[in-house]
C-alpha cells in the first residue's frame, strides 16, 4: 500500500538555539568530560596510519567557485549538457585519534557543463554533525576509525552513554553525507548509509548549496542506503537501510516519481546483521545482497577493524518483486561465500534467469586488502540454481553503466582500474567491460590508461543524446571523471570518447583547486539540472 510520505527538509544553517540556562549545565559538563576522555582514549589507526590524510587524500580547506574553466587540451563536446558531481570525505576539522577514509565530512565537487564550457564549485554538505562539531570547535563525533582496540570499545560504550544523556544531539542524525549522490524528483541528494539524505541545490550557474536533511513521513527509519537505484522506466527510487543494532536488520522501500509517495516498505529476512552496501533492480525485481561481512567485537579488541568475513555462513541473493508489500514470496538463492560492495546492473533474460554483473571479492576484505574484479552472477528463481564467473582479470571497482540502462539489459560497464599505493587505493585509468563477452574470454573491451602519476576516480558515462534512439550504439557517448596529477599537484576534469576508449582525452579542463580522491560520482542531465534549479534557462 502506498502512503504519502509528507517529505520535509530540515534547513541547513547555524544552530537555532539562543541563550543559555541552567538546564544546559549537565550537557555542558558532559561535553567537557567527553572531550577529555575522547582525547585520552583515541588512538591512531595502526593499519592505515595517516595515509588518508596525506597527498591527494588530504582535505582541502576552502570552498571555491569558478564560472569558466580553462580548457588546456582539446575541446568540450558541444552535445554535453549537464553536471558531473563527485562526493567524498573532506574533514572540516582536524580528526582526533583514529581516522579512516570513510570518516571525513562530505564535500561535493561539481562541474556544470553546457555549450562547450564548464564551471566548478566545491561545497561541504552542511550536515548536523558538521554543524555541531564546528560549534564545539573540534571533531568530537565517533567515527569508523575509532573502532579499534580496547580503547575503541570504551569509546563506543561512552558514546552510547553521552547520546542517551543528550550530550550530543542525534535528533537530526550524525551522518557525513560523504558517499554517493542521486538526483530524484527535482532534488539532488547527498547520501551516507548511516543517515538520511541531504538535499542540495545546484543553481543555473553551477553554484552548490545545502538545502537540508530530508525526512519522509512514512519512513520511520533513521538511515538510507548510499546506493538507491533509480528506475528510468518508472521514475521510482528503490532503496533500503540496514542496521547492526536489532532486527529487522534490513528494510526495503520505494519512493514514487513525485518524491513523496512511499510504497513497498518490507522488512527483509536476515538471520544476522551484515554490511549491505549496495543493491540492484531488474525489470521485475529489487535485488538485495546477504553476504557474511559481519560485525565482530573480538577483532576490535585485538586492534583490528571490527568486521569479519564469516565464510561459513555462505552468501545469499534475495529477489523481491517490485511493488511487494511483504517479504512473502521473496526468493533467496544461496551461493558460496563471496562479497559484493558495488553492483553494475541487473536484468532478466528471456528464459527467466536474472543476470547481475557486479564487483566481487572472495574474502570480503576492504580494499586495498582485497582486489575486486567484475563478475556476473546468474540466478534462476524457479530452481534456486546459480552460477558466478569472473568476467575480466582487470582489478577495479566503482562499475558504472549507461544511466538509461539501469534495470535493463546492457552491454557495457565502465570500471575504475585499481592500483595499490602505500596502503591506499588509487585508480590509474578506466576499463570498458563487455558484459556479453563469451565465456572463457577476457571481457575487457578497451582501457584508458592515464600518464604516470595521474589518478582518477569513479567515471560516469554521458550519452551523446538523452534520447537513446538518437545514439548510434549503447557506447555512443563520453566518459567523464576527475583526474589528479600528483607530480604537478594539479587536478583536472577529463572527458574521453567511450566508443573508442582512446587514451587521449577529448577535453582536459584545469580546475582551480585540488580535488581529493573521493567516493562516488553522479551525472545529472541538463533536464535534471533544470528541474532541480526550477529554471528553464539553466
Amino acid at each position: 500500500m502506498a502512503t504519502v510520505a509528507a517529505v520535509s527538509i530540515t534547513p541547513a544553517g547555524p544552530s537555532s538555539k539562543n541563550g543559555w540556562s541552567l538546564i544546559d549545565l549537565p550537557r555542558a559538563l558532559g561535553r567537557v568530560v567527553w572531550k577529555q576522555l575522547y582525547h585520552a582514549l583515541s588512538r591512531p589507526n595502526k593499519a592505515y596510519g595517516e595515509v588518508f590524510l596525506e597527498g591527494n587524500f588530504a582535505p582541502v580547506p576552502e570552498e571555491l567557485f569558478e564560472a569558466a574553466l580553462e580548457v588546456v587540451e582539446g575541446a568540450v563536446p558541444p552535445e554535453i549538457d549537464g553536471a558531473f558531481l563527485r562526493v567524498g570525505p573532506n574533514p572540516a576539522l582536524p580528526p582526533v585519534g583514529g581516522y579512516h577514509w570513510f570518516d571525513g565530512d562530505g564535500m561535493v565537487h561539481a562541474c556544470r557543463i553546457k555549450g562547450g564550457s564548464a564551471s566548478y564549485c566545491n561545497r561541504w554538505v552542511e550536515t548536523s554533525r558538521l554543524k555541531q562539531e564546528r560549534e564545539a570547535g573540534y571533531a568530537h563525533c565517533l567515527k569508523f576509525g575509532d573502532h579499534v582496540g580496547v580503547a575503541g570499545l570504551a569509546l563506543l560504550l561512552l558514546n552510547k552513554a553521552r547520546t542517551r544523556l543528550g550530550v550530543v544531539d542525534t535528533s537530526e542524525g550524525l551522518g557525513t553525507a560523504n558517499t554517493a549522490m542521486v538526483a530524484h524528483a527535482g532534488r539532488l541528494l547527498a547520501l551516507n548509509e548511516g543517515d538520511l539524505p541531504y538535499s542540495l541545490r545546484l543553481a543555473c550557474n553551477g553554484l552548490l548549496e545545502t538545502v537540508g536533511r530530508v525526512t519522509m513521513g512514512g519512513w520511520r527509519k533513521t538511515s538510507f542506503t548510499a546506493h538507491p537505484k533509480l528506475d528510468p522506466a518508472t521514475g521510482k527510487l528503490h532503496f533500503f537501510r540496514y542496521t547492526f543494532d536489532a532486527p529487522p536488520y534490513a528494510t526495503a522501500a520505494t519512493l514514487g516519481p513525485d518524491g513523496a509517495t512511499l510504497e513497498g516498505v518490507v522488512d527483509l529476512d536476515l538471520a544476522r546483521p551484515v554490511m549491505m552496501h549496495d543493491m540492484a533492480i531488474s525489470q521485475s525485481y529489487q535485488i538485495f545482497m546477504d553476504h557474511p561481512l559481519i560485525f565482530d567485537g573480538e577483532r576490535m579488541v585485538k586492534g583490528q577493524l571490527p568486521f569479519r568475513f564469516a565464510a561459513e555462513h555462505g552468501s545469499r541473493i534475495g529477489l523481491l518483486k517490485k511493488g511487494a508489500d511483504s517479504s512473502e514470496g521473496m526468493v533467496w538463492i544461496k551461493m558460496p561465500a563471496f562479497m559484493v560492495f558495488h553492483v553494475a546492473n541487473a536484468w532478466e533474460e528471456e528464459d527467466g534467469t536474472t543476470t547481475i554483473p557486479h564487483g566481487t571479492s572472495s574474502t570480503g576484505g576492504i580494499p586495498p586488502a582485497e582486489q575486486p574484479r567484475l563478475a556476473v552472477a546468474t540466478l534462476d528463481p524457479k530452481t534456486g540454481e546459480s552460477s558466478l564467473r569472473v568476467l575480466s582479470e582487470v582489478v577495479g571497482d566503482f562499475p558504472t553503466i549507461h544511466p538509461q540502462k539501469t534495470g535493463q539489459k546492457c552491454r557495457y560497464a565502465y570500471l575504475a582500474a585499481m592500483v595499490t599505493k602505500n596502503k591506499a587505493v588509487k585508480w590509474d585509468g578506466v576499463a570498458k567491460i563487455d558484459l556479453w563477452a563469451p565465456e572463457g574470454s577476457d571481457a575487457c573491451a578497451g582501457r584508458i590508461k592515464l600518464p604516470p602519476g595521474h589518478y582518477n576516480g569513479e567515471t560516469q558515462f554521458v550519452p551523446r543524446h538523452d534520447d537513446p534512439s538518437l545514439c548510434a550504439s549503447e557506447d555512443d557517448g563520453f566518459l567523464v571523471t576527475f583526474v589528479h596529477d600528483e607530480v604537478a599537484g594539479q587536478s583536472y576534469l577529463g572527458i574521453w570518447d567511450a566508443a573508442t576508449m582512446d587514451d587521449a582525452p577529448l577535453a582536459k579542463l584545469k580546475l582551480p583547486a585540488r580535488v581529493p580522491y573521493g567516493f562516488h560520482s553522479h551525472w545529472m542531465s541538463g533536464d535534471a539540472c533544470r528541474k532541480a534549479a526550477c529554471a528553464e534557462a539553466c
